[in-house]
């Protein structure tokens, strides 16, 4: 199965979902979930998934940048499968995966959603207490 294959594949499973999903130049496909945008990026490597919720929290200055570090570090210790990260003044959340074959994606989609959503909620809660 090719990318733009599996792009349609994804955009397909989220409209049975319910979601609008649309692919766009790159290829990944983009749909929107409770005020979010999500990304699927698809890659040459057809068993390889990535869900990423980008920019989830900006960063201001340089000691909320080292807090945000540290506290993604201890969220993606503790929220299984997701991984949250700083992309220059933004930090990121992304669930990420091998599915052999490729349409197994299926059964963990809206799981991976809700991983991402634990862990932005806790990496909110830990930013605010400090």
């Amino acid at each position: 199965m090719d990318a733009s294959q599996r792009a349609e594949m994804y955009v397909d499973f989220l409209e049975e979902e319910g979601y609008r999903a649309e692919i766009d130049d790159d290829g990944d496909v983009f749909f929107r979930h409770e005020g979010g945008t999500y990304i699927i990026t698809v890659e040459e490597d057809e068993e390889f998934f990535r869900l990423i919720f980008a920019n989830f929290w900006s960063l201001d200055d340089l000691p909320e940048k080292a807090q945000a570090v540290r506290v993604a570090h201890d969220v993606t210790r503790a929220v299984k499968a997701a991984k949250v990260f700083r992309v220059k003044d933004n930090m990121w959340c992304t669930v990420e995966a091998f599915h052999d074959p490729p349409e197994n994606f299926k059964s963990v989609l809206l799981r991976s959603i809700r991983a991402i959503q634990a862990a932005v909620a806790r990496f909110a809660e830990e930013m605010r207490k400090d």
